[in-house]
């Protein structure tokens, strides 16, 4: 079953999910972020530029990748469930989608602070924990 953890009350989510992605990878992992396209559209530049020198190897993807391609990317960038992308964790910027996020090893959760995060957060916390998922929540991002 699948470690998820909830980070709330994040004021960037993006500079966040940078941090998160980096440590992965650094740590030999795979990861698969999960947004909106303007939110996964920062991340990308963000992956690119900071800092600077330091470029991490990813892609935005709709679908599933060739094997070759698969092989040679630590991070993909999915606006929807794309299968076959080798993740072992998923980084979800606000997505409702707890079906397939919970198929991985690892979920992060992050949580904005405005109205309509809180409350996508609330619901994606009671659609895993009606899956039966343990749940971990790390508040103030």
């Amino acid at each position: 079953m699948a470690q998820i953890v909830f980070l709330t009350g994040v004021q960037d989510r993006i500079a966040l999910a940078q941090r998160l992605v980096r440590k992965k990878v650094r740590e030999g992992g795979r990861v698969c972020v999960l947004g909106l396209t303007p939110d996964l559209r920062r991340l990308s530049h963000a992956l690119w530029s900071e800092p600077q020198l330091e470029f991490l190897p990813h892609v935005h993807t709709r679908v599933s990748p060739e094997p070759v391609v698969r092989e040679l990317t630590p991070v993909w960038l999915v606006e929807q469930a794309v299968e076959g992308l080798g993740c072992d964790s998923v980084i979800n910027l606000g997505v409702e989608l707890p079906d397939w996020t919970a198929r991985f090893e690892r979920v992060a959760e992050i949580v904005g602070v405005d109205d309509e995060a809180r409350a996508s957060g609330r619901r994606r916390w009671k659609a895993y924990e009606r899956a039966g998922h343990e749940l971990l929540h790390h508040a103030g991002g």
